[in-house]
């Protein structure tokens, strides 16, 4: 009785390590769809993306996040179409999200553009009751507590854009507002981007981001260099760096393989206690650009 009682215990603090918890990537910055349905790469009709995410190396049990996404836009319809799935594992707790997309653009004149996106999500919590161990393992009610839970949550985004600067606010997980069984809590972003796109061999870009989950508030600030070796050139690979509270400072770095494909790495490392007790954060992404269609001066 004493163990099933420690479980259960166990059980709640892990369910709340996930309400209070935010799962994202560093790499949001190349790709905000991760963080909101509004964002549109309106250079190609299709972008398609997958990341990994290794959190706290060598401490037992820390997170491992594996995201893919696809989007599909319309220039004639002025909307894309776009589908994420991620999978998250915590110990012996795993998420999966499944979310579909829609974002329509509204151009507002020959610079800016108000794109609006919203997206149905499916959530899956489950658990590996192979990774618990009890001295009794006879208590077969213990697990009882561990079936499958599935709940249906929904992402909301409206962003302002211009080729140079773009500011957004989204909601992901805005339904678990009025439904608190829901497995992830709400997430609020605020955020605002700048680059420079000049005939310079080197641009710059700078970025701000507040999060805000539960009673928890979080801000983060990168600035990055893009590197070009001709002028008229795109973008042959970037730097740059990154600082989240309360006490989280990363690099980041990419590469354009060829005018299709992009690799970009990131390491982070905690400033907190659990420096002690962790070699930081490995993370990677890889970016796939089909067919690139006309200029769009307004995109950023």
């Amino acid at each position: 009785m004493k163990k099933i009682i420690q479980l259960i215990v166990l059980i709640f603090i892990s369910l709340s390590c996930m309400a209070q918890s935010n799962i994202r990537l560093n790499h949001y910055w190349e790709n905000p769809y991760y963080i909101t349905p509004a964002y549109i790469n309106t250079q190609y009709p299709a972008v398609f993306s997958m990341a990994g995410r290794k959190q706290w190396v060598t401490f037992d049990g820390a997170p491992t996040t594996f995201i893919a996404t696809a989007n599909l836009y319309s220039e004639e319809m002025n909307s894309q179409f776009g589908a994420k799935i991620f999978q998250d594992q915590i110990g012996y707790t795993s998420t999966t999200n499944l979310s579909l997309s829609y974002t329509y653009a509204v151009t507002l004149n020959e610079t800016w553009r108000l794109q609006l996106g919203v997206a149905g999500v499916y959530q899956r919590l489950s658990y590996d009751a192979s990774k618990i161990i009890l001295d009794n393992n006879s208590d077969n009610e213990a697990f009882n507590n561990l079936q499958p839970e599935t709940s249906f949550n929904t992402d909301i985004g409206a962003e302002l854009a211009s080729r140079s600067l773009r500011i957004g606010v989204a909601s992901q997980n805005f339904a678990s507002l009025f439904n608190k069984n829901n497995a992830l809590v709400n997430t609020n972003f605020l955020y605002g981007a700048f680059r420079t796109f000049t005939e310079n061999p080197v641009d710059f870009g700078v970025g701000a981001c507040g999060i805000q989950y539960s009673r928890m508030i979080q801000t983060e600030f990168n600035a990055t260099a893009y590197f070009k070796t001709m002028k008229d050139e795109p973008d042959k690979f970037q730097v740059g760096a990154f600082y989240r509270t309360p006490g989280q400072i990363g690099a980041i770095a990419g590469v354009n393989i060829s005018k299709a494909l992009s690799v970009f790495y990131s390491y982070e490392y905690n400033t907190n206690s659990i420096k002690h007790h962790s070699l930081g954060t490995h993370e990677i992404m890889i970016v796939y650009k089909l067919k690139k269609g006309p200029v769009c001066y307004s995109c950023f």
